[in-house]
């Protein structure tokens, strides 16, 4: 498996929107000695591969990019009246880090994205620090192109 970018992306951003996953309840009485129950799920449409994605959802945590674990076993899939296939994958308290949103809010915006993606790619591909750093740089580029001003 080649770790992707794109998909990195798109993973952080479908976990931070709260239309895209479900908190379940919590049993207040649950018992420690058993494993937890799920306490939601993250619905992904048009997913690909499932064990591409679950292997990313692994190297998202691995990275302290995200806290919390997605429950083994098979994701449910859904299909709704327009045709979108979407996979449920189930979670124990699948949340962002502050590491996490440091990345993601540095390759948000669509453009600075692009612009990154462009950068990475002249140089043959990039690690995620790196990437990171990039997204820096053309963050602040377009800063001085829309605002003029200079953040150095």
């Amino acid at each position: 498996m080649r770790r992707d970018k794109e998909l990195i992306r798109k993973l952080l951003l479908i976990v931070e929107a709260p239309e895209s996953h479900l908190q379940m309840s919590r049993d207040p009485f649950e018992r420690h000695d058993v494993p937890p129950k799920p306490t939601g799920y993250v619905r992904i449409e048009n997913p690909g591969g499932m064990d591409n994605i679950t292997a990313h959802f692994d190297l998202l945590i691995e990275a302290g990019f995200l806290r919390g674990g997605l429950v083994e076993g098979e994701p449910e899939f859904d299909q709704h009246r327009d045709g979108i296939v979407a996979q449920c994958f189930l979670f124990n308290d699948l949340t962002i880090t502050w590491n996490g949103y440091e990345f993601l809010d540095s390759i948000r915006d669509p453009e600075v994205w692009k612009r990154t993606e462009a950068a990475a790619a002249k140089v043959g591909g990039v690690g995620l620090s790196v990437l990171l750093e990039l997204a820096k740089a053309v963050a602040k580029q377009l800063v001085k192109e829309r605002l003029g001003l200079d953040l150095g």
